[in-house]
Parts: C-alpha cells; sequence; structure tokens
C-alpha cells in the first residue's frame, strides 16, 4: 500500500465515519509525502518524503517516534531521493 500527499500531512482515517480521525504534518522544508504504510499491527505509520526521509510514527495519537535519512554518502543521491515505496519485511520487525 502506498499513498501520497502533496499538503505534507499525514491523516487516519474512520472510514465507516468517513472522517479524518488524526492528522500530522511533516516538518522540514520538503512537505511532500511520496509514500505511506504501516507496520508493527498497525502500531506504527511510516511515512516516506520526497526528500528521502522516512519519518515514524505511533498510530495511537500520530505522535513522532524517529527518522532516518535514506541517502548516499556521495554523488548525486548525497542529498537523498525520494522514498516511492516502503515494505515490510514478512515475518519479521524490519522495513
Amino acid at each position: 500500500m502506498s499513498f501520497g500527499s502533496l499538503d505534507g500531512k499525514l491523516r487516519l482515517w474512520n472510514i465507516p465515519d468517513k472522517k479524518v480521525t488524526l492528522w500530522n504534518e511533516l516538518d522540514g522544508q520538503t512537505k511532500l509525502i511520496t509514500a505511506v504504510n504501516f507496520c508493527q499491527n498497525g502500531k506504527i505509520a511510516i511515512v516516506g518524503s520526497y526528500d528521502g526521509r522516512c519519518i515514524f510514527y505511533y498510530t495511537d495519537q500520530l505522535k513522532y517516534y524517529t527518522q532516518i535519512h535514506v541517502r548516499s554518502t556521495k554523488g548525486k543521491n548525497a542529498q537523498g531521493r525520494k522514498i516511492s515505496g516502503i515494505e515490510e519485511m514478512p515475518g519479521e520487525d524490519k522495513v
């Protein structure tokens, strides 16, 4: 599952009520969300950004947990590239 957001807001929807129950906004200059996925039985939401960051949130209140910057140490990807997909490793708590 991969979704995006042009306004930099991560939203959790209550589908039966057809409304947003929680939302949080990305920090930084590039706020474009390019991928989202859930792991650990839906307890963690992982957001991929256009500038190469993976930001982890607890889903119970969309509280910030941690982030990693996915980038190369040299060359054209040293600033980071967009995250185009996030997958959980089958049977493991790894992404």
